[in-house]
């Protein structure tokens, strides 16, 4: 038997159902929306992903630094924003210096640093940067890029550079300090690069930091 309570209960849920029914299915409709706009959105970053990763293989497959630019192209206008974007232009800087492009070696390195949201691979083409512009002899622009000495990785090498490009600009003294923070620095040193290093310093006009 159906009480006057039960009656009264089933007419508040209609009346509910009536004035609030249309916002629950739209709100239940957003949600599912949501969760289907989210899904396709991650299909579509990582077949995103996977475009970069097969246009960063085909570039490190060129065997030219012409093919090698026209893959980096593509990856810098489509995926300006994925790590191999930033790798492959890093890599055609290299292939730049050794053809003796310095110029376009330093605006690749100051684009992958600008790029980079690795804070060691930002480091790294920092460095790199700098070392184009120290090798093409303009001493103010190295000097500005190399900038203050960094946070984690890459100190030794970060004091390295300075000792080098202080020596080209006849600052012995200032170049010397510079080698031998970059020997205090390095945390392994092998017997090469202690050697080299000890033979800058040397050159510099300065003696071996205490051990």
């Amino acid at each position: 038997m159906v009480t006057r309570t039960d009656e009264e209960q089933v007419e508040a849920l209609t009346r509910w159902w009536r004035e609030n029914g249309r916002s629950v299915i739209g709100a239940l409709i957003l949600a599912v929306a949501g969760v289907l706009g989210y899904q396709q959105w991650q299909s579509y970053q990582t077949s995103q992903a996977e475009l970069a990763s097969a246009l960063y293989q085909q570039f490190n497959a060129a065997e030219t630094t012409e093919a090698a630019a026209e893959t980096f192209a593509t990856l810098q206008a489509d995926h300006d924003s994925s790590p191999y974007a930033v790798l492959a232009a890093m890599s055609l800087a290299q292939r730049q210096v050794e053809d003796g492009a310095l110029e376009r070696a330093a605006e690749l390195l100051r684009w992958a640093a600008e790029e980079a949201d690795d804070a060691a691979l930002e480091r790294l083409a920092t460095l790199r940067l700098a070392r184009v512009l120290w090798a093409a002899g303009d001493h103010q622009q190295a000097t500005e890029a190399l900038g203050e000495p960094p946070e984690g990785g890459y100190v030794s090498e970060y004091y390295e550079l300075r000792g080098d490009i202080l020596a080209a600009q006849s600052q012995h003294a200032d170049a010397a300090d510079a080698y031998r923070m970059a020997i205090e620095e390095a945390s392994a040193l092998g017997p090469q690069r202690r050697q080299l290093l000890q033979m800058k310093l040397d050159s510099a006009g300065g003696a071996a930091p205490k051990s």
